[in-house]
């Protein structure tokens, strides 16, 4: 069973212990979903009252505006002294700025910090990070693109809601503001780390070529992809999974000690993936299973 509550975000770590504890799932707040250019989703929101659209990065540290939404709000970044950022492709974050306002869907709050990035080029305004999101259960349901924001406050392993079916039940480690798992490539175990930010699925080619021989010339006659057959997420698969294989060497792009695989949205689109913080636990069936 699910039903709707309405919460203002005063403070939005209190959210946890708001309500009590029982069986039935609370939708805290339903946005709809849009997919961008680059593959990733954004959803609507409001800085200072005025409408932007943000991308859901459950991969990032700290939420982010660009420098462009800043100019546009009439703020000015300022220096964030010891505390820094390294983005996607070594982009450093180490700017900030204090905004009156934030909401989405039917949340609001006051005086919130954001971030800065550089990155202009981006098709989108910013990225809600792990920050915000890590106070509640993440209901991405692709197929009907919304994203359901639900309280953490139910009775453990009671949520997949949305079908009567088989799904997948994935324990996660939550580290450095990352979700990190294990899961299934062609019958190997791989680390992973799930980025509903990257439009992408990246793999280290260091990795691949000690798991299943994967050198650099097979990599060129593939053009940068390998053609795997199947990516496991406990019982739940996803059939010839598109990923780029990159190497660790050369780009430093996938520097996480443990993980070696980049979860992003090529792959992520095909599930309804319900994340839950509290439990460290991923909810998993194919995108059209109801």
């Amino acid at each position: 069973m699910i039903r709707r509550t309405v919460l203002t975000m005063a403070f939005m770590a209190s959210f946890g212990a708001a309500a009590a504890e029982d069986c039935t799932l609370a939708i805290v707040s339903k946005l709809p979903m849009d997919i961008v250019n680059a593959g990733v989703m954004t959803v609507p929101v409001t800085l200072n009252n005025k409408p932007f659209q943000m991308l859901v990065d459950t991969g990032d540290y700290y939420s982010i505006v660009t420098t462009r939404t800043a100019k546009i709000l009439g703020v000015e970044p300022v220096p964030a002294g010891n505390f820094m950022l390294r983005g996607w492709g070594g982009t450093l974050i180490d700017r900030f700025v204090n905004l009156d306002q934030f909401g989405f869907g039917r949340l609001s709050r006051d005086r919130t910090q954001f971030m800065v990035t550089p990155r202009d080029e981006l098709n989108f305004d910013g990225l809600l990070g792990a920050d915000f999101l890590y106070f509640f259960d993440l209901d991405f349901d692709f197929a009907k693109a919304s994203l359901n924001l639900i309280s953490p406050n139910h009775c453990k392993g009671k949520v997949v809601y949305w079908t009567k079916g088989e799904y997948g039940l994935v324990p996660f480690d939550y580290k450095d503001r990352s979700i990190q798992l294990t899961v299934m490539l062609d019958g190997k175990e791989v680390r992973a780390v799930l980025d509903t930010g990257a439009s992408d699925t990246v793999m280290s080619l260091e990795k691949a070529e000690d798991l299943f021989g994967i050198d650099e010339k097979t990599l060129k006659d593939h053009k940068g992809r390998y053609p795997f057959k199947s990516l496991s997420f406990g019982d739940v698969s996803v059939s010839n999974p598109d990923i780029t294989l990159v190497s660790e060497k050369a780009s430093k792009m996938l520097d996480w000690g443990g993980p070696r695989l980049l979860l992003g949205m090529g792959v992520l689109r095909r599930l309804h993936l319900y994340i839950s913080y509290k439990e460290e636990t991923l909810y998993i069936t194919p995108a059209t299973q109801y």
